[in-house]
């Protein structure tokens, strides 16, 4: 339970003795933020709608939705830094956004859709 015999030795003691001792308590670790997701690449930059497009980027995990332009596209996970999307009809050229559960990313440049 306790590993420095020193402090072992004075616990056991203090509770024979029906003494309270103080014990330094290390701080506990702060949780850390979740890692949103990155879009790193769009392939191809510019498709009918339709058409299938391959998003490259990381941390795709819990991916809940892919939108472009704004709309829902149907979407596979294929891996944790690859999507397939489907540009969905009525989409105009505009941005690229995956939601996950830690977050959205957003690509830099615009997906044409022609």
């Amino acid at each position: 339970m306790f590993r420095n015999h020193r402090i072992r030795s004075l616990l056991l003691a203090a509770m024979v003795v029906g003494v309270a001792v103080a014990v330094p308590v290390t701080a506990a670790a702060k949780p850390k933020a979740p890692l949103k997701p990155m879009i790193t690449k769009i392939t191809p930059t510019s498709a009918k709608p339709g058409a299938k497009i391959t998003i490259d980027g990381k941390r795709f995990v819990h991916v809940t939705a892919v939108k472009i332009d704004n709309l829902k596209a149907k979407h596979a996970v294929d891996s944790a830094i690859k999507i397939t999307a489907t540009v969905p009809k009525g989409a105009k050229t505009g941005k690229v956004e995956v939601v996950t559960k830690d977050g959205t990313a957003m690509s830099v440049h615009l997906l044409k859709v022609v």
